[in-house]
């Protein structure tokens, strides 16, 4: 008999926990090891055979020549990664037996997507508004993150974790009405917080984690996640934040300068707020307002101005993948912005592009300052699928 529980959590980081020790997947990073578990667990009511096993695990069907003998290895190791739980668990968790894989049906279990899910649809059924509150609170601290999210590259976990990422979305979506109405901001800007931790992009999650900053008479916590939401969308395709939110942030900053400002009082803001090394990294709307700004000033002061859009490419003919992009675009800002002088500016106008602004350089400075950026890259990530490509233009006077 097994007292304790094995409780099985794959969303997020994969983990067993048995009493008091942790096996998880960020002490033996092997993909196919913890594929495999990863397999056997979600489909636990079921008993695997060889072939689908292998379909999954072993794409390239020249990987192995002897996949029986593969299995056989990959299922020792797994035993092996279990051992911290004694032999009863190691030994015993996951079976093989005639040609068939299975979690071990005796052994008492708790998975966590499992729970979850059951407790969403618990809360769709009830038509009692505090059972479903509570349930539907429990089940948004139940998904820590994405399902097995070290392991999105295989396509099957993309189209499981999918699932349960439009369950948590339905849960959120859900809360957020409830709690509104009940004025559980307390409580709601806690869920919030969890849920941007997991889905930082949404938008629908910072406006109402504002609002409910604002009504709480928090507007510095307002202003702060303005600018987490500000610095998403502008790292991740150059654009401002939604209006919405732009109205929010300008209540916060209102309540946190009640009083009159001299000039002393405001020349001091301007200038703290100037100084940022390097260039000026903004979003594109504002580049957009600096580019004109600059450009009617062409003819009046004599002063040149280039433009240089920067494409990244893949080294190779396979498209960059959206993880080497996203590196790469995080690794290309703050080069640029430590690379390029106080007053050029910045920003991204594409997924996979930069435009800079170049004021006072003529078009052989233009061409030297993307030679350097290129040279910069090259030699501080030497092994980047992504290179770099530039054209450069010069601005007419208006």
């Amino acid at each position: 008999m097994h007292a304790t529980i094995l409780e099985i959590n794959l969303l997020g980081n994969f983990e067993f926990r048995y009493g008091d020790q942790v096996v998880d997947d960020t002490q033996n990073r092997s993909r196919k090891l913890w594929t495999l578990a990863g397999l056997l667990c979600l489909h636990h009511r079921e008993k695997l055979s060889l072939s689908e096993l292998y379909s999954h695990l072993w794409e390239d069907a020249e990987e192995t020549t002897n996949p029986a003998n593969a299995m056989k290895a990959l299922f020792h190791r797994l035993r092996l990664l279990l051992s911290p739980f004694g032999e009863d668990i190691s030994r015993s968790l996951f079976i093989s037996k005639k040609g068939y894989f299975y979690l071990n049906p005796n052994i008492p279990c708790r998975l966590d997507i499992e729970v979850f899910e059951e407790t969403i649809i618990k809360a769709r059924e009830t038509t009692t508004p505090e059972e479903k509150l509570s349930m539907l609170q429990q089940a948004a601290f139940l998904y820590r993150n994405s399902f097995l999210k070290n392991y999105q590259e295989e396509y099957w976990i993309q189209a499981v974790a999918e699932h349960y990422s439009n369950l948590f979305t339905e849960c959120i979506h859900t809360l957020i009405p409830l709690m509104e109405e009940k004025a559980m901001l307390s409580e709601l800007i806690t869920v919030l917080n969890h849920a941007l931790s997991v889905d930082f992009g949404n938008e629908e999650y910072y406006y109402h984690l504002m609002k409910a900053q604002l009504a709480l008479n928090l507007p510095k916590d307002t202003v702060a996640t303005y600018q987490n939401a500000k610095n998403y969308f502008v790292q991740t395709n150059g654009s401002a934040p939604p209006a919405k939110l732009n109205e929010l942030y300008q209540q916060a900053f209102l309540r946190l300068n009640t009083g009159l400002l001299d000039l002393t009082r405001l020349m001091e803001q301007i200038e703290d707020a100037g100084k940022a090394p390097g260039a000026l990294y903004c979003d594109y709307d504002f580049f957009l307002r600096v580019y004109h700004a600059l450009s009617r000033g062409l003819n009046r002061n004599g002063s040149v101005l280039h433009l240089a859009l920067l494409t990244i490419a893949p080294q190779k003919d396979t498209p960059l993948s959206k993880r080497s992009l996203d590196i790469c675009v995080q690794n290309l800002r703050e080069l640029l912005t430590n690379t390029l002088r106080h007053g050029d500016v910045i920003s991204m106008c594409t997924a996979s592009q930069f435009i800079l602004l170049l004021p006072n350089a003529n078009y052989e400075n233009a061409v030297l300052v993307t030679d350097r950026i290129t040279r910069r890259f090259a030699r501080q990530y030497p092994h980047s699928p992504a290179k770099l490509t530039f054209d450069i233009t010069t601005v007419e006077p208006r």
